[in-house]
């Protein structure tokens, strides 16, 4: 979402992700998805909160080179527009689940089925720069638990 507007759409599918919350693979999300260059929007819309909101927040400005809020609305547009995310992320799972099944019949290999899958939408890039005072919190957080 950008400006209110769906500018695109990617599915994220995690495997091995048993035993983590859903806190847990959010933060894994996040973490991988804006590690890709992705410049993350002034505000980050997500299902629920992060064990680390303001943490993910400060590496997101960092990024962004501005202020980033990541919040979990509970009502309202913002809420609708979670709730619509939700929902694609829903039938990208089945479509996923759906097309592993049709592969696994025909065939004699058999794949595990994701544990979670996330719908985000796609974005513009962005670049990142290091300063002399070696790595800063958010960079030692970064490096830390990702979903495989």
């Amino acid at each position: 979402m950008r400006k209110g507007r769906l500018v695109g759409q990617e599915p994220f599918f995690f495997d091995k992700v048993a035993g983590w919350s859903d806190g847990e693979i959010l933060s894994a999300f996040v973490r991988q998805f804006y590690g890709k260059s992705v410049a993350p929007a002034p505000e980050v819309l997500l299902s629920e909160e992060l064990p680390e909101t303001e943490l993910t927040a400060e590496w997101l400005s960092t990024l962004a080179e501005r202020r980033v809020q990541v919040v979990a609305p509970q009502r309202g547009a913002k809420r609708q527009f979670v709730a619509m995310a939700e929902a694609n992320a829903a039938i990208a799972l089945q479509n996923r689940l759906l097309s592993r099944d049709d592969r696994s019949s025909s065939s004699s290999r058999s794949s595990s089925a994701p544990s979670a899958c996330l719908a985000c939408p796609t974005g513009s890039r962005a670049t990142t720069s290091r300063t002399s005072r070696g790595p800063s919190r958010w960079a030692r957080w970064s490096s830390g638990k990702t979903a495989g």
